[in-house]
Formats: C-alpha cells, sequence, structure tokens
C-alpha cells in the first residue's frame, strides 16, 4: 500500500507531470496521481521510476499508475490505454523534482522568536527567521534572513548563519564559526567543538590538551548529516566547501579542508590537516590517516583506510587502500589461494 502522507493535497495529472518535468507522454493523460513510490510499492495512484533496463522488466507485474523512464530504456509490457510512461532524459532527476512537488511541509518552527529561546540582545537577526523552543543564540551572532533553529539548537559568540539555512533539533554551533547560506544540518550535528589533538606533557607523567583556537568556515548549499561533527582548527580554519554534502556520524578533524560538491558517505572519518579535492567521493566507514591529500574527483571506497595521498581521479579499496584494479586482482588471487596450496603438498608428495 502506497504512503500518500499529505501527498493527496499536490496531486497531478500525467499529462501534468510530463509538462513539470519535461517529458513525452506515453498513455492516458486524465490519469491522477497522488504521490511517488518504489516499484514494488506503488498502487494505481503513485507514480515510480524506471532508469534501466533491469527495472523495465518489472513494469509488467507492478501495479503503478505510471512511471518516469530514462530515454532509450525498452519497457516490455507497457499498455499505454490504461497505465502512463512519461519520457525524460534522466528519470533519477526528473524523480527529484516530483519528490520536491509532493513532500509534506517541514516541521520548522512557526515564523518568530519562540517565548522560550533565549537570545543575547547584541544578536543580528534577519527578516523572518524562525526560532524553536529552548533555543540559545550568544552574544554577537549573525542570523542571515529565513535562518531556521529548530528546538533546542545552541549557537556560540560571534557565530554567522547564513540566509536560508536550517540547523536541526540540539545542534551545536561553536564560537565564532561561519555557516554559509541554504545549508542544511540534521539533528545532533556539532560545529566548532574542539579538535582531537593531545601531546605527552614534558615530564613524561600524561597528557598535554593541545589548545584548538582555529575555527570552522562551512560554504554555501552544504549538507551535514544526524550527528555529524566538524572539529574547529587548532588555528586557522576546518573548511568544507560549497556544495558538499556529508551523511550521518561522519567525523571531520581539525584544519581538515574539504573542497567543492564532495559526497561523504556515513561513518567516515578523516583526521587532522587532511585535504580533499572537488567532486571527491568518500565511502562509508572510510578512515583517512592525518595530513594525507585526496585529490580532485577520487573516490574512496568502503570501510577503505587511507594511508598515503590519493591522486586526482584515482579509485581506492581495502587497507590499506590500492587502486581498485589492483586490490580486486589481489582479491582474486586470495581466493584461489587455498586450490593453490593443495596443488602444491600434493606435487610435494
Amino acid at each position: 500500500m502506497a504512503s500518500s502522507g499529505d501527498q493527496s493535497t499536490r496531486h497531478l495529472t500525467a499529462a501534468s507531470v510530463a509538462q513539470l518535468v519535461g517529458g513525452d507522454l506515453d498513455g492516458p493523460a486524465d490519469l491522477v496521481l497522488h504521490g511517488v513510490d518504489s516499484m514494488q510499492n506503488a498502487d494505481g495512484a503513485h507514480l515510480t521510476f524506471i532508469r534501466s533496463g533491469e527495472f523495465a522488466r518489472d513494469w509488467k507485474d507492478a501495479t503503478a499508475g505510471a512511471a518516469l523512464v530514462t530515454r532509450g530504456v525498452e519497457v516490455p509490457g507497457h499498455d499505454p490505454a490504461n497505465r502512463a510512461l512519461i519520457v525524460v532524459d534522466d528519470a533519477e532527476l526528473a524523480m527529484n523534482t516530483l519528490l520536491t512537488h509532493f513532500a509534506p511541509e517541514p516541521d520548522w518552527p512557526d515564523s518568530g522568536i519562540h517565548d522560550t529561546a533565549q537570545i543575547h540582545e547584541s544578536a543580528v537577526m534577519g527578516q523572518g527567521v524562525r526560532i524553536g523552543a529552548g533555543v540559545l543564540v550568544a552574544a554577537d551572532v549573525e542570523l542571515g534572513d529565513g535562518v531556521v533553529l529548530c528546538p533546542g539548537v545552541q549557537i556560540g559568540r560571534g557565530a554567522r548563519i547564513g540566509a536560508g539555512t536550517m540547523i536541526g533539533s540540539l545542534s551545536v554551533i561553536g564560537r565564532d564559526c561561519i555557516l554559509g547560506c541554504r545549508c542544511q544540518l540534521q539533528p545532533y550535528v556539532s560545529v566548532g567543538a574542539d579538535g582531537f589533538g593531545y601531546r605527552p606533557n614534558a615530564a613524561g607523567t600524561g597528557l598535554e590538551k593541545v589548545p584548538q583556537n582555529g575555527t570552522v568556515r562551512i560554504g554555501d548549499d552544504v549538507d551535514l548529516g544526524a550527528h555529524t561533527c566538524v572539529d574547529r582548527a587548532k588555528f586557522g580554519e576546518t573548511v568544507i566547501g560549497d556544495g558538499s554534502k556529508l551523511d550521518n556520524m561522519v567525523q571531520v578533524g581539525h584544519n581538515v579542508v574539504i573542497g567543492r560538491n564532495v559526497v561523504i558517505a556515513a561513518q567516515a572519518g578523516m583526521a587532522g590537516s587532511v585535504q580533499v579535492g572537488d567532486w571527491a567521493q568518500i565511502g562509508a566507514q572510510a578512515g583517512i590517516a592525518d595530513h594525507l591529500k585526496i585529490g580532485p574527483g577520487a573516490r574512496v571506497g568502503a570501510k577503505t583506510g587511507v594511508m598515503r595521498d590519493v591522486e586526482a581521479g584515482t579509485s581506492v579499496l581495502g587497507t590499506p587502500a590500492f587502486e581498485d584494479r589492483i586490490f580486486l586482482r589481489q582479491l582474486s588471487s586470495l581466493r584461489k589461494l587455498p586450490e593453490f596450496m593443495a596443488k602444491q603438498r600434493s606435487q610435494s608428495r
């Protein structure tokens, strides 16, 4: 059963969908669609998408009323008298447009400042801000137009938050940190906590904390997933460039510099002073040792342990990390090792 939420208030006909996404309609123009769902769950009032021949084979057995189809993909068993296909250049991108159309209203605080919020008198706030219950805004903070601070958020002294940025519940932005415009921070994000720096003391009897006196600068259109931590720099800045997207529970160490449009999956971690080039991709649970460089466009596979620089445009896997072709060759050889050893033993008898 497809879950519609409040999607039904934004229903579209198949013809309207085709117009909205710039597609070509093959089927009934007046078919009414109340939302979107997966091929397995969509019913006759819902639309799904077909991005390749693998998914196209399931269409004849599906119950969805309509589907977005990437141009050039053949869809066997389609009956245009009863169901609609909308042919587009990229079904996944077109689906994003429809997801936006059918999305429920965000669960944000009402416009204005909640009675229980504590706002320092020196804070400067733009127009149309939304500040929820229990929010704390410290001295000399600047909030741009349309900033949303969900319940329990704390903004430290001197921080600056750009227009249109949303900060999820119970997130903390440390002193003097800078967030750009239109950023999206999910709940429990930490920006500007102390970096992890300790050294043996002079007497050799314990560990001495290294002061973390720098800050964090985050560009425009950056997304940070729930429980992600971006530590402040020892000196200077920890930086995340425009358009980068970090999943849940990502650890960004002190003085890390992440470029533009970088994608980092859940539980990946970067130690201090790592540099990540534009458009790089880092898989889930990957670990990158301190002071290393990940080149522009490089790809780091899930659970990879990076212990040396990764050149631009290359893909690495494994621990320690090797280029993917070398790692896969090693893995293939390892699988053949038991058979090889058995042959060696039989020949030595």
